[in-house]
């Protein structure tokens, strides 16, 4: 079902989707979990492995932040995940978000993460905050705003 022409890059797997990559010199094959193999999927999978391409290009790819579960990310990265700060993952984040939507959009979302999530948790890194630290600070700092403004 997968046309190579058309897909490249994007594997049909019995009945997963898997795209393929080269980073830092390694050939990289990640399968998209949840995905039901169709024409829609296929393109959404050619449309990742195109924007993984262009943040490898750029500099800007963060393995683990695609592919969380991955062996070969841990393997290739070293889990540099795990000793990024809070408010480096959020630039980052903030960095991905910006090619995706709206100027109005990218700039509601900075205000409310430099707002609400850095001012607090933005120098610890992020592999000491909890569920619990994240369920106090929703209960006790967040319940003041409406959903709307938790909800980026």
């Amino acid at each position: 079902m997968a046309n190579k022409k058309k897909y490249p890059g994007v594997e049909v797997r019995k009945n997963s989707i898997r795209i393929v990559f080269m980073y830092n010199t390694a050939r990289c094959r990640e399968t998209l979990k949840g995905l039901e193999v169709n024409n829609v999927n296929l393109k959404f999978a050619a449309n990742k492995r195109a924007s993984i391409l262009h943040e490898i290009a750029t500099g800007n790819f963060d393995y683990l932040s695609h592919f969380p579960d991955s062996k070969k990310g841990l393997q290739l990265t070293g889990n540099r995940v795990t000793m990024r700060t809070v408010e480096q993952a959020v630039e980052h984040w903030l960095l991905v978000k910006q090619s995706a939507t709206a100027n109005s959009t990218h700039s509601n979302y900075r205000s409310k993460a430099m707002t609400h999530i850095v001012p607090l948790f933005g120098q610890l890194q992020i592999d000491v905050i909890t569920k619990s630290d994240l369920e106090r600070w929703i209960a006790l700092d967040l319940h003041e705003l409406c959903n709307k403004t938790m909800r980026f």
